[in-house]
């Protein structure tokens, strides 16, 4: 396992230094390990990542896609937390393609979640990307709520603050006040 754990951290880097295509590269390479060694788990999170960087290069279709298999894979493994996750980086690559009524759908089962939950920094994300969907689809009336629920802004994702990991919150969610 180390080999993979070692792509999946190198592709941090190769993303933060620029180099999409490597960290992509990376992560497919780790994908595989995971998936030889038969880790469920660890197979989901590379999934999400992959999609995230494919997000990041703008390529939606194939960042949904990833999104599907690892929404499947979270719902497989009964990991609520995942499953909310992957709904709302699903809806997000949809906005990306355009396809604003399963954004839409996607981010409210993402918030249905959430709130489920009481994870109260996915809702807000939430709620702040269904405002810039509806004010994307032409609705500037709708998109205003949706963005004054969710202004409670979370703290940054870079400080770690109320996380245990990428898919996972803490016991207690911090945001800023």
């Amino acid at each position: 396992m180390s080999e993979a754990e070692a792509l999946r951290f190198l592709s941090f880097v190769q993303y933060e230094t620029g180099d999409r295509s490597a960290a992509i590269a990376s992560l497919s390479r780790a994908l595989d390990c995971f998936r030889v060694l038969g880790n469920q788990i660890e197979e989901v999170g590379v999934l999400g990542y992959i999609a995230v960087v494919q997000h990041a290069n703008g390529q939606y279709a194939a960042a949904a896609a990833n999104q599907e298999q690892a929404l499947a894979l979270h719902r497989e493994l009964g990991d609520r937390y995942g499953e909310a996750n992957a709904l709302h980086w699903l809806g997000c690559a949809q906005q990306g393609y355009g396809d604003y009524a399963a954004a839409t759908a996607s981010q409210q089962r993402a918030l249905d979640l959430y709130r489920e939950l009481g994870y109260r920094m996915g809702e807000a994300n939430v709620l702040n990307r269904m405002g810039s969907l509806a004010t994307a689809g032409g609705d500037f009336i709708a998109g205003v709520p949706g963005r004054r629920q969710g202004d409670r802004r979370p703290c940054s994702p870079r400080t770690r603050v109320g996380h245990s990991g990428p898919y996972r919150p803490a016991t207690r969610a911090s945001t800023c006040a």
